[in-house]
């Protein structure tokens, strides 16, 4: 018998704008989503899974108008994001039209056959009061299920928790909760798995049977659940989104809907999450070159090449940098910082006017192209091509090097481990600091603790061209661990002085 991993996920309730308003303030309807697909980066990130266990109530309101629609979007974004992993759902009380639920998930109740293992899947009933009852036919074939010999041990799905017993007076427990107790030890169930109870409940054991409630998604700190199966042994890791209060956590580089290369991205939006997923602030940072430039003329990169393009405006539509200041301007705060990415021109100069240059919270420097591109040039050509990019961009004074050798694997070279040490020693001797970056990038540890040893601090950054990235800082968090050789690394990542 192979080992199993299940990411379960349970009580998104998602409702989408133009729907009802939801009527419990505390839950993130409009984020059930994003917030699905955050817990799978996360859980891909953390080891990854064998198949995704979805348990009920992805809806907030079933019977609602778009409800369908809703569920294609969820169904859409997980696809997606877990290709030909098995996914179970078990419709909830708040999903309304279950066999809807199904079809559209491609699923059914009963039986579901992973790597050896068998999970059986139930589809309750409630009624107005949301009372759960178990239709008897469902119980006759899982005991048929239970009943057939030399099959893999029995992992049993459903909405609502049987154990432990819940005091309250809302119906969390359905009343036949012994009986179905008992034909699971019966069975030789080996673990049930549930939603409903958003609080969740810790693994525990009844008849030989173990039982888990998985806390809710939808609300924070936004939990899931990695539960992992070897034979008779359970363990179950929760896990959840929001970030832990230490050390506090400042993003550098968040994008706006100012950014021609972001896809969802609104600077309300950006603040909004930042503050839901736990960070101490944030700093939006927007490229500098896309605030001179139309987005044609961004998109056939002709204008950075011919160099010049933030000299002098060309037209009202490519003269955005005074915009993009006051519509940022008063979001500013303690909370809220404003900044530039900048990057180098045609001729290798910073490619932002002079006088746009004053009044920034944090400035930014990026290797993101190289003029005259890399074609035709040798490995060792390019790096010194580059450290003369990043020094041109440190004397230009910026704080921070952003995705310092993210250019390199972008281009599909090879790391330029030689070049750690010289671009470290160049950041200590200006005073700026190096980002940890994971947007479309893999940084490497070796370059943080070379930092580290040079006494160069570490700034955090999403590099957020999609909300979903706002304040996902565990791999960072990670990383630095990992360089640092200790837990605390309070001392070591960036914090901006207040206002």
């Amino acid at each position: 018998m192979r080992n199993l991993t299940l990411l379960v996920l349970a009580d998104l309730h998602l409702l989408q704008a133009g729907q009802a308003a939801p009527p419990v303030t505390d839950r993130q309807c409009d984020l059930g989503v994003e917030l699905a697909e955050r817990a799978i980066t996360d859980a891909r990130r953390g080891g990854g899974f064998d198949a995704v266990v979805l348990l009920g109530d992805l809806l907030e309101a079933g019977e609602a108008p778009g409800a369908d629609r809703d569920l294609a979007a969820l169904e859409e974004v997980i696809h997606e994001a877990v290709g030909d992993v098995p996914r179970i759902v078990v419709p909830g009380n708040h999903d309304g039209d279950a066999e809807l639920v199904l079809s559209i998930f491609n699923d059914e109740p009963g039986l579901h056959e992973v790597k050896g293992w068998r999970l059986f899947s139930f589809l309750d009933c409630w009624d107005e009061q949301n009372v759960c009852r178990r239709p008897p036919d469902q119980m006759r074939r899982f005991a048929r299920e239970a009943r057939r010999a030399g099959e893999g041990p029995l992992i049993v799905l459903q909405h609502n928790p049987l154990h432990p017993p819940i005091e309250s007076d809302y119906p969390y427990i359905p009343p036949d909760r012994e009986p179905i107790m008992s034909a699971y030890a019966g069975a030789g169930v080996l673990l049930t798995l549930s939603g409903h109870y958003h609080r969740g409940q810790p693994l525990s054991e009844a008849g030989g049977v173990r039982y888990y409630t998985c806390p809710s998604l939808c609300g924070s700190p936004f939990r899931y659940a990695l539960v992992r199966l070897e034979g008779q042994e359970v363990a179950v890791k929760e896990c959840q989104l929001r970030l832990p209060e230490e050390p506090p956590l400042f993003d550098v580089h968040a994008h706006t809907h100012y950014a021609y290369c972001a896809e969802n991205v609104t600077a309300e939006g950006v603040i909004w999450r930042a503050r839901l997923f736990g960070l101490s602030g944030v700093c939006l940072s927007e490229h500098s070159d896309q605030l001179y430039l139309t987005h044609q003329e961004h998109r056939s990169y002709h204008a950075l090449e011919a160099d010049g393009y933030w000299q002098s405006p060309r037209s009202v539509e490519s003269e955005r940098m005074p915009r993009y200041r006051r519509e940022m301007e008063p979001l500013r705060s303690d909370f809220v910082r404003l900044g530039l990415e900048i990057e180098l021109d045609g001729l290798g100069r910073p490619g932002v006017r002079p006088s746009h240059l004053e009044g920034w919270d944090l400035l930014l420097g990026a290797v993101h192209w190289m003029p005259g591109g890399v074609e035709g040039r040798s490995l060792e050509e390019v790096k010194r091509a580059f450290m003369e990019n990043v020094r041109t961009l440190l004397e230009s004074g910026v704080d921070v090097l952003a995705h310092p050798f993210r250019f390199f694997r972008r281009q599909g070279l090879e790391r330029p481990v030689d070049l750690y040490r010289p671009v470290v020693r160049m950041l200590a001797r200006h005073g700026a600091m190096a980002e940890i970056n994971f947007h479309t990038n893999d940084p490497d540890p070796e370059f943080f603790a070379v930092c580290l040893e040079e006494g160069v601090r570490v700034a955090l950054a999403s590099d957020a061209h999609e909300l979903r990235e706002v304040g996902d800082f565990r791999p960072h968090l990670a990383l630095l661990r990992a360089a640092a050789g200790r837990k605390d690394v309070s001392d070591l990542i960036y914090a901006p002085p207040a206002l």
